[in-house]
């Protein structure tokens, strides 16, 4: 067993003897890297699968794999349409990396850099180095807050364009993952529910808050909102929420005065770097929205309640935690909001 701390966690890399491995090559690979590790250290950048890829690591992980009991597999490792011969070979490393020990191994996730990971291997990492089973309203953003770190540390050449597409991809799946989980965990059926299933109201919204006088709906979309959020308002109270990308969204007067229009008490933006650009920028499109309307000399916009329209995305927790904090439906009142 080898331990590497991460911030105060110990991050465990079992020992090659305690794993049931699928077959003998994801065996090989799995203890070649393990033992490259040290016994005890920070976690961070160990591997570079550019050089694993220029066999600069002592290892040729395409011919290993071509001869293993797997390699009549090497069909499934496909793509890479365009790629120069260097990138291709860049990519099947990657591939290979990702299917046999990412896959299986999140824990190896954050001590590589130049691969390409999807979603599933980075909310696994997350989960591992943030020590969270689940995700739920209460530490979505500290599980967008570590993705984004392991993004920053993964790359440190320029990507190409389909390293690009992939990473944008990826991106964008954690962010609706995440805005995914932080609800579903609310979700009492007697509160909180979910709309999803139901044809007959699942126009209004994905989630409904009971409340007077009206019901509370929560309309949850991904990157970029465009006119999908005005398609949700039917003159119900609604909150829009979503890891929005694109600040000019929310900066028009029109715009948002059609969203009060149709019912949106409040538009949640994300107050943490969403894209690859607000990444690499460490940025984040409420600030952005904030600054915008700093640089007009112009308030930001409220709504019907004479409360904050445009709203960092990490209070929504406290705001719906308000609410759900009176028991008695009589009492939980959307007036105020």
């Amino acid at each position: 067993m080898k331990i590497l701390l991460y911030k105060d966690k110990s991050i465990i890399f079992k020992s090659p003897s305690e794993i049931k491995y699928k077959n003998i090559f994801q065996s090989k690979i799995y203890e070649f890297f393990y033992e490259k590790l040290p016994n005890q250290g920070d976690y961070k950048i160990y591997f570079d699968t550019d050089k694993i890829s220029n066999k600069e690591l002592g290892i040729d992980l395409i011919s290993e794999f071509k001869k293993s009991d797997e390699g009549n597999k090497i069909s499934k490792f496909s793509g890479g349409k365009g790629l120069s011969n260097e990138d291709l070979n860049r990519y099947r490393n990657q591939q290979i990396i990702r299917e046999y020990l990412f896959n299986y191994f999140p824990e190896f996730v954050g001590v590589f850099q130049n691969n390409i990971t999807f979603q599933k291997n980075c909310i696994e990492n997350a989960k591992i180095l943030l020590g969270i089973s689940e995700i739920d309203i209460n530490n979505f953003m500290d599980f967008k807050a570590y993705t984004n770190e392991l993004y920053k540390r993964t790359w440190n050449r320029t990507l190409n364009e389909s390293e690009k597409n992939s990473g944008v991809s990826t991106v964008g799946e954690i962010s609706e993952k995440l805005v995914e989980g932080a609800f579903s965990g609310l979700i009492d059926n007697i509160n909180f529910f979910n709309s999803k299933g139901n044809d007959a109201v699942k126009s209004y919204g994905d989630f409904v808050l009971m409340c007077l006088p009206n019901n509370l709906w929560l309309s949850v979309k991904s990157g970029y909102s465009r006119e999908r959020l005005l398609a949700s308002g039917f003159s119900n109270d609604i909150l829009g929420v979503g890891f929005f990308e694109d600040f000019e969204e929310f900066t028009s007067e029109s715009k948002n005065r059609n969203l009060k229009k149709v019912g949106f008490l409040a538009i949640y933006c994300p107050d943490i770097p969403v894209s690859r650009d607000q990444i690499e920028k460490e940025t984040n499109t409420y600030d952005l929205i904030k600054d915008h309307f700093k640089m007009q000399n112009k308030e930001m916009p409220k709504n019907i309640n004479g409360k904050d329209f445009i709203r960092k995305l990490s209070s929504i927790k406290d705001d719906l935690g308000l609410l759900l904090k009176e028991k008695d439906i009589k009492k939980r009142t959307t007036i105020g909001f």
